[in-house]
């Protein structure tokens, strides 16, 4: 999470100064476990402290410790919080607050209701790839679907078969709303870029065939 990236996105860049800006190691770790990790690799002395947490391997001063109760990549809030108005994301208290908080951005915040599910039956990942994933839900109610993943222009959800719009969870992350009688989640990255040059490459091609046959039908007269 701390990797010096030769690009980065904004929301890259200020959720490394939240992890700069920690209290100290357990701090660290906490905020770490939070955005989904569920290891820490880090340097230890020279100033370092330790960590508490289990120590999984040591090269050298590297230390690989795993991370107490990291939040799941995928879930359903038990509760989500549509952002106030003016309100700075992401934050270390907001990034806290996951998995059973999550704070959302909503067009409609002003006065929006929590989404609070009655019941969460199903959240099962069925296929997850750095292009796209799908998950099988079933909830009681309303509830926002959160994945611990890049929010990024290009990206877009359909529940059973159908677009929905997406969300920015926590400044940072992808979500989508679920509710009674939803079965299946898909999120896809198809940039504008993609599909604008499928249309091109498709274009193209039917242009060359047409000239093709343009070209062949003397050839069929003559014969």
């Amino acid at each position: 999470l701390l990797a010096l990236l030769s690009v980065r996105t904004a929301d890259q860049n200020a959720l490394s100064w939240l992890f700069m800006a920690a209290s100290g190691r357990p701090e660290r770790d906490r905020l770490a476990a939070a955005c989904g990790a569920s290891a820490v690799v880090s340097p230890e002395g020279m100033g370092n402290v330790p960590g508490l947490t289990q120590e999984l391997q040591r090269v050298g001063p590297v230390v690989v410790r795993r991370l107490p109760s990291p939040c799941p990549r995928i879930f359903i809030a038990p509760m989500a919080v549509a952002a106030s108005e003016g309100e700075t994301l992401p934050s270390t208290g907001v990034l806290l607050q996951l998995p059973d908080v999550a704070v959302f951005e909503a067009s409609d915040a002003t006065g929006r209701a929590p989404l609070q599910p009655r019941e969460i039956r199903r959240c099962d990942v069925i296929r997850y790839g750095r292009n796209g994933l799908a998950v099988e839900v079933e909830v009681v109610g309303e509830g926002l679907l959160v994945v611990l993943d890049s929010m990024y222009p290009g990206w877009i959800a359909r529940v059973d078969g159908v677009e929905r719009t997406m969300s920015k969870v926590a400044g940072l992350f992808r979500g989508v709303e679920v509710r009674d009688g939803d079965t299946r989640v898909e999120m896809r990255y198809e940039p504008a870029s993609l599909r604008i040059g499928g249309i091109i490459s498709l274009s193209t091609l039917a242009l060359l065939l047409l000239f093709w046959s343009y070209q062949l039908l003397p050839c069929k007269r003559q014969a």
